[in-house]
């Protein structure tokens, strides 16, 4: 059975591209420090590429130093049965190849509070190598993105896969 690598994933060049020119100020007030989270604007936006870059790495692959910048250094991630890995024991076994023929977005909310970003997607994904007429595999996540030395990394990812829709009748 094939084990399904999902955590969202960039090329180096998209990752340094995007990471390099991230900043904080959409919503930011200088005097009273940060205010209420956003949604839009330039900051969200940035989020929005890394996370669209990152599901088209899944397709495309990443090689590890692709995926050691993209990781905070403390970055988590929870798996489907509760296991919880970090950046070192990922990179350890890291495979640069890609897993899924196709992987699409279909939901993304996303909300800036200054340096931190939440992000809740719905993702819907084939397998490389499935055999015909598989079902896609659909998983809501949860990607924590955290701001620091001007670029967005990151530190967190949770992943549930939801089980198919029963026909209707």
């Amino acid at each position: 059975m094939q084990r399904l690598r999902v955590l969202p994933l960039l090329s180096p060049a998209a990752l340094g591209a995007v990471c390099a020119c991230a900043h904080v100020d959409a919503h930011r007030d200088t005097e009273a420090g940060c205010v209420m989270p956003v949604s839009s604007g330039p900051v969200a936006d940035e989020i929005r590429v890394l996370e669209e870059a990152g599901a088209a790495s899944n397709v495309t692959g990443l090689s590890v130093e692709g995926a050691q910048r993209m990781f905070w250094p403390d970055y988590l991630a929870v798996a489907q049965d509760g296991t919880v890995s970090t950046r070192e024991s990922i990179l350890r076994t890291w495979n640069p190849t890609p897993w899924a023929s196709r992987f699409d977005i279909q939901e993304l909310d996303i909300k800036v509070y200054c340096d931190m970003a939440l992000v809740i997607g719905l993702s819907e994904a084939e397998p490389r190598g499935a055999p015909a007429g598989t079902k896609p595999t659909q998983f809501r996540w949860l990607n924590v993105w955290t701001q620091g030395n001007g670029e967005w990394r990151l530190s967190a990812t949770q992943f549930t896969r939801l089980r198919p829709s029963a026909p209707a009748r």
